[in-house]
């Protein structure tokens, strides 16, 4: 019997770091991946202008459906990390950060599975679901940043990153603020509506490739 737990307790142990790796692995390289796959449907759909068109136009054109499994493939890549990180640092404020990371990851979904959809210029009601899955996609990230930033403050060599996650929460909701409320259309910055998403986006989920790499190390 004992012979038995011996051997199998490695095996266990050797399954779960696999298991954390690869759930690390794929977090940290989905947002260069979206952004890419974002980048060939923007380009491939007439019209489209990603200065002024936000990502979540590309759902509406001929690629849409590119788009759409854009959103589904990034939101499971972010519930994925959510669980890498609450694996990897044991404690109440990981699970915290991981458990926002998660509501982010399936806003991100909730974003694919109801496109933007204006007719005769009034939002659908799919189109008002999509607005309501970009809040929800940004609003849980910058507690996550300050839930990551208290949990990892006194660990050798993560204090560097400890306030970077500080000061990100602060950012992010910031140009939050600003995406939502000056490039909304008819508002002032509707004519940089894409290009201010963009800024927000690579902000808000470097985060994610940066961290993975200290994980991963």
């Amino acid at each position: 019997m004992s012979i038995t737990l011996t051997l199998s307790q490695p095996a266990a142990g050797g399954s779960a770091r696999a298991l954390r790796t690869g759930l690390t692995v794929l977090g940290t390289i989905s947002f260069p991946i979206t952004m890419l796959v974002a980048a060939i449907g923007g380009a491939l759909t007439p019209g489209y202008n990603p200065i002024s068109d936000t990502v979540s136009a590309i759902a509406l054109g001929p690629l849409g459906w590119l788009q759409t499994a854009n959103f589904y493939f990034f939101g499971l890549s972010v519930i994925a990390f959510g669980l890498a990180l609450a694996m990897a640092l044991p404690g109440t404020a990981a699970r915290a950060a991981a458990a926002l990371l998660g509501l982010s990851g399936l806003s991100l979904i909730a974003a694919g599975a109801f496109p933007a959809i204006v007719v005769d210029g009034e939002p659908t009601p799919s189109a008002l679901l999509h607005g309501l899955a970009f809040f929800g996609t940004f609003l849980p990230l910058p507690g996550a940043y300050a839930f990551m930033a208290l949990r990892v403050a006194g660990e050798p060599g993560w204090r560097g990153h400890a306030l970077y996650s500080a000061a990100l929460a602060s950012s992010v909701f910031f140009l939050f603020a600003v995406v939502g409320v000056l490039a909304d259309p008819g508002a002032p910055l509707a004519f940089i509506a894409g290009l201010l998403q963009r800024v927000l986006l690579i902000v808000a989920f470097s985060w994610l490739m940066l961290t993975g790499r200290r994980l991963l190390r």
